[in-house]
């Protein structure tokens, strides 16, 4: 491989959030192997989309000095979907699988673009390929998963980010993503389980403790669900809904002077919000 191309795929490994998903660019077979960094676990925005530009003018010269080889086309496939032109990404990793028909991360790249435009069934072609190939490519399985639950089909979602961890056993997004599955079903107990196990793996994250505080709340766990609000709260100050939620667990703890404070930090954020407006007037009900 042309050394400029291996040191492009070295430096420029884009990756992408996309229904709450990541799409990682794959580079030759020496590198499959590697781990994606990850930012974030329920978040759908586009990391490092300031540097998308320059990504995609360096891929270009790339692909313009090595017009056959199928990683060059992989990686500015995925900076173009990173930067929303996804027809032209589309372009990219259809060349790039003419050129490889064996390119399991190329289907999978794909695969989230299509889910992007709204190609369903396109979509679930392509994961289903990139399985058939790597039937060990976690990445893959988080997909087919996120499309899943986007249409309401849990037990097959829920099927596959099991699978994601057993073919990983550390990744926060599919334990998170798994825990999400649980909760919606009413599985509380499995759903903190899991967001335990996420939060163990990625404790800079707050989406995770968020979401145990809501499960802990199901099971009557006050406080610990308090205490997971207060987590939330420090990271998000501007977090209407976990200041509400914290002044839900308080209130349900009986102090109603923390229950007070939480839901008006709610309110000064945003004044209209219903459950903040009804919780602050229980406790202050209660104080008369």
């Amino acid at each position: 491989m042309h050394i400029r191309l291996i040191r492009v795929c070295t430096a420029f490994r884009v990756i992408l959030a996309g229904l709450g998903l990541l799409l990682l660019a794959g580079c030759d077979s020496a590198q499959r192997g590697q781990q994606a960094h990850r930012i974030g676990l329920s978040s759908a925005r586009i990391v490092h989309s300031a540097i998308a530009s320059p990504n995609i003018a360096s891929l270009s010269r790339v692909v313009r000095q090595n017009p056959d080889d199928s990683n060059a086309h992989n990686m500015r496939g995925a900076a173009f979907g990173q930067a929303g032109a996804y027809k032209r990404a589309l372009g990219d990793f259809d060349t790039a699988l003419a050129l490889n028909p064996r390119y399991y991360q190329a289907y999978s790249n794909r695969a989230l673009i299509y889910a992007k435009l709204g190609r369903t069934e396109a979509a679930f072609g392509d994961y289903n390929r990139s399985l058939l190939l790597a039937p060990r490519y976690h990445i893959a399985y988080l997909g087919r998963g996120m499309l899943h639950k986007s249409l309401k089909n849990y037990p097959l979602a829920l099927a596959d980010f099991s699978q994601a961890i057993i073919v990983t056993g550390e990744d926060p997004i599919a334990y998170y993503q798994r825990g999400l599955i649980y909760q919606i079903l009413g599985r509380h107990k499995l759903a903190v389980r899991d967001f335990n196990t996420a939060i163990a793996l990625r404790p800079d994250s707050d989406a995770p403790y968020f979401r145990r505080g809501l499960s802990r709340m199901a099971v009557n766990n006050y406080r610990g669900a308090y205490g997971d609000f207060n987590i939330v709260t420090r990271q998000r100050k501007s977090d209407y809904h976990a200041w509400t939620e914290r002044g839900l667990a308080a209130e349900q703890l009986g102090h109603d002077s923390k229950a007070a404070y939480a839901f008006r930090r709610a309110l000064a954020i945003q004044q209209d919000h219903k459950p903040a407006q009804d919780g602050l007037q229980r406790v202050a009900a209660g104080n008369v």
